[in-house]
Formats: structure tokens, sequence, C-alpha cells
């Protein structure tokens, strides 16, 4: 039962409950039951009713508009990632020309070598070319949305004093929505932020930080985000219905898509694991 359901029935029974107890004094009184009593009544249960139903539409407006305000700041803040993802897709295509053409080049004159009898020289250009094609294959992630949200909430942690380091191991494309994928992943990272703030604003001294892992293994998209935590209690608070937009999120989109979602919470870091199948023309 939903939030919105559970309170449309408390206000129904109370209004029940109430609408009973006024009955049964009418009726269990000893005097006789006067038209003005009646009237009275039927008028207390009239404006009760009108306060229950102006409360939950009141109730039901302000949940509205925060939904609109966050569903605002997620559209923006994937907007941003849309325009680092041109960036980095712009980015790629001239380092892309300039390692073809690098290449090219170091192709020709080794042709040239092999003319001229000098096949060490050209042996030396081949090996290169080769690895020039090799280091031209970034470190980081092929995938550009992935490599674009880790981007943009790199500069948020770095802004917030947060150190945020990454391992991304999944290929280029993974088969997943990359509105769902920029979404599940933006959130996992902002609630490990929401947590690290916390602690900086705890003790102004700590080094909070945060470290995303992502593979692809078996057919599984794998992705583990740890960050140091510093809650009072163990209580695994992203288990609980309702935490935050950030958890609404994470769940949505991984059981959306056939996944499960793991936490696990111990002294000094809050670890949150999340494993989804993958298409079976990606997983192949």
């Amino acid at each position: 039962m939903n939030r919105r359901t559970l309170i449309v029935v408390i206000f129904s029974v109370l209004f029940v409950l109430q609408a009973v107890l006024l009955l049964s004094w009418h009726f269990t009184s000893d005097k006789p039951v006067q038209a003005v009593d009646v009237a009275v009544s039927v008028l207390t249960l009239a404006l009760t009713a009108i306060i229950y139903i102006a409360s939950t539409r009141f109730y039901f407006a302000a949940i509205k508009r925060s939904t609109e305000a966050h569903v605002a700041r997620e559209g923006a803040k994937l907007e941003h990632s849309l325009e680092l993802y041109r960036s980095i897709a712009a980015r790629e295509e001239q380092l892309t020309r300039k390692v073809c053409s690098a290449i090219e080049n170091e192709l020709v004159l080794a042709q040239e070598d092999l003319a001229q009898g000098d096949v060490s020289k050209a042996d030396a250009r081949l090996q290169n070319s080769l690895n020039m094609a090799t280091e031209a294959i970034p470190s980081r992630c092929r995938n550009v949305t992935i490599a674009a949200v880790l981007e943009a909430e790199s500069r948020q942690c770095e802004n917030d004093g947060v150190r945020l380091t990454s391992e991304v191991a999944v290929p280029e494309e993974i088969g997943l929505p990359d509105i769902d994928m920029a979404a599940l992943l933006f959130s996992l990272i902002d609630r490990a932020l929401d947590e690290c703030r916390a602690q900086r604003e705890a003790d102004p001294s700590s080094n909070p930080s945060i470290a995303v892992r992502m593979l692809t293994n078996t057919g599984q998209l794998l992705i583990e985000v740890e960050n140091t935590y510093e809650g009072s209690d163990g209580t695994d608070r992203g288990s609980k219905d309702g935490y935050d937009w950030n958890d609404k999120v994470i769940e949505g989109f991984t059981k959306g898509h056939g996944g499960i979602v793991e936490h696990n919470i111990d002294d000094k870091t809050h670890r949150t694991s999340v494993m989804i199948p993958l298409p079976a023309a990606a997983a192949a």
C-alpha cells in the first residue's frame, strides 16, 4: 500500500468512526432525538469531511510540488550530462582524427623504408604505429554516457571537498538506455555524496571519499558505490521506504531492469551494490 492510499484510508476510517460515535450517542441517549441535534450532527460531519478533504488535497498538492521540483532538478542534471556527453564525444573525435593521421603518416614512411630495403627502420615505424593506436585508447570508461556522468559528479564532489575515484571496465555499448543508466549512476553517487556532506558538517576535519566500481561479468552489469560513513548506528537507511528520492530512483530503475540492490554498512563505510542483467546482445 502506497502512502497516498494509506492516508485516504486513515481519513476515511476516522470519518466513519466519528459518524458512528455521533449516531450511537443520539440513539443511546435517554432524551428524545431533537431535530436540532440531528442538524448539528450532520453539520459537524459535513465540516469534518470538508476538513479531511482539504487536508488531503493540501498534502497531495505539496507532494506534487516536491515531485515536480525534483523532476526539474534531475532534468537539469541530465541536460548537463548531455552537454558533457557532447563535449567528450567531440574531444574523442578530434583525438581519433589526429591519431589516425599520425598512424597513416608512419605507415607511409614505413612503406618508403621497405622500398629502400631498410627493414629494421620500417619495423620500428610499424611498432610506433601500434604504440600510438594502443595509447590512443583512454584508460577511462569507453561508455560516453557513464564517462559524462562521472565527469559531472567529479566536479560536484570537488566543489564539496569530497574525493571521488572510479574504476570502470565496461564496453562502449552495454545495451541499457542511456537515460536510465545516467539517472541510476547520478542517484547512486548523489546518495553517497549526501552522506559525505553530512560527515563534513559533523566533522570539518574529516576527509570523506567515494569510490565507484563498475564492470560487466557473466551477462551482468555490476555497480558498487562505497563512501565513508559516520552513522550513529548500523541501520541500513537505504532499505527504508521513502528515505529519499535517490533511493526511489535506484530501486525503481534497478528493479525495472530485473536487477537487485544491496546495502552494506559497517563502522566506517556504506556500500551500495547494484546488479542488473544485460540484454542478450550486450552480454554476448
